[in-house]
């Protein structure tokens, strides 16, 4: 047995606020800070129903000092698997005593290292969200993918697929992503960095990913100066049949009298 080191943040902002901010940025028409906002309320209410808080939800108190911080954290090197025979009140460290949903999944603390495996040909409803709480080393990064034969595909019956905010340090790998909403909306994978301090959170890699059915595959935005990521690598993926783009970068408004950029090395590589 591996316990689960608790969540201690508590979060700063109920649903209710999380539904008020989504509602004032579809009268602005933001539809990208929309979607995260929708994709936020997921994550918290996905935590908080399996007994865990969702995580800290702003940093302004931390600035640089958070980013300098996270790559200290410790690595625990477990493997998490996820089946759709698994238990949920299973310990999850091998296939015989998997967890059977991705919400259980969002609920664990992953620390750098960890990796997060699903069952090759299974489906699984989604979101899987990591927050600041999870991994952060872009050295020793969190590996979500697949086990087995094939990939296992992540269904998003409403928001986004998977979702990484205020956090990097990861590699996505080998899944089927898509999106079930009518009309299609969030991302396939969604990441979002609002915190203060202009930081830029390092490292991200998508590779052998299918990703549709979304308003965007992958969506890659900044809400608060010029934080954002870098060093993002989307390779031999397939974004396509979704709404809007296949993959978006967005950021605050420039500012011409102090010109900056939320992100820094996209990467785009045809498999």
């Amino acid at each position: 047995m591996h316990p689960l080191p608790a969540r201690t943040w508590p979060p700063r902002a109920s649903p209710r606020s999380w539904q008020r901010a989504a509602a004032a940025d579809r009268a602005r028409g933001t539809s990208g800070r929309q979607h995260w906002f929708a994709d936020a309320l997921q994550c918290r209410l996905a935590r908080v129903t399996a007994g865990r808080r969702c995580g800290r939800l702003l940093a302004a108190s931390l600035g640089p000092a958070y980013a300098s911080g996270r790559s200290a954290q410790a690595s625990t090197g477990l493997t998490y698997y996820i089946s759709a025979t698994g238990d949920d009140a299973a310990d999850g460290t091998s296939p015989d005593s998997a967890w059977q949903s991705l919400n259980r999944a969002t609920a664990a603390q992953l620390p750098p290292g960890t990796r997060v495996l699903l069952e090759g040909g299974a489906q699984f409803t989604g979101p899987l969200a990591l927050t600041a709480e999870d991994a952060g080393d872009p050295g020793n990064p969190v590996r979500v993918g697949s086990y087995g034969q094939g990939p296992a595909t992540i269904a998003a019956p409403a928001g986004s697929g998977v979702i990484s905010y205020d956090t990097a340090g990861i590699q996505i790998t080998n899944l089927t992503v898509i999106g079930q909403a009518a009309p299609p909306q969030g991302a396939g994978i969604n990441l979002y960095n609002d915190l203060a301090g202009n930081i830029k959170l390092d490292h991200v890699s998508v590779s052998h990913v299918d990703i549709s059915g979304f308003e965007n595959g992958v969506s890659i935005g900044g809400g608060q100066g010029t934080s954002g990521f870098s060093h993002v690598q989307v390779s031999s993926s397939a974004l396509h049949d979704n709404l809007a783009n296949g993959l978006t970068s967005s950021g605050p408004a420039f500012d011409p009298a102090s010109p900056g950029y939320a992100h820094a090395h996209i990467t785009v590589q045809p498999g």
